[in-house]
């Protein structure tokens, strides 16, 4: 599937959402918004301030794993 160069697609698994205590649509909602201001940065920092934005305190109740890919155009110009 083609995609903007500059899109962003996150891969995360439930640890990253599911909080104890928390809306799952608030916090899917809520990093949603994080990503979409984020646009351009680092994707490593990007990912540890996703991750300390879900636990600041960094008690995490559940594994996390994020993966995240940028798109970018090929280097001859094509799409």
């Amino acid at each position: 599937m083609p995609l903007l160069s500059g899109t962003t697609i996150a891969l995360y698994t439930d640890g990253l959402a599911e909080l104890p205590g928390s809306d799952v649509t608030r916090t899917t909602t809520d990093l949603a918004g994080h990503l979409d201001a984020a646009d351009g940065h680092d994707l490593e920092r990007l990912i540890d301030r996703l991750v300390r934005h879900t636990a600041p305190t960094g008690r995490h109740t559940d594994d996390i794993a994020v993966l995240l890919l940028r798109a970018s155009r090929l280097r001859d110009g094509s799409a």
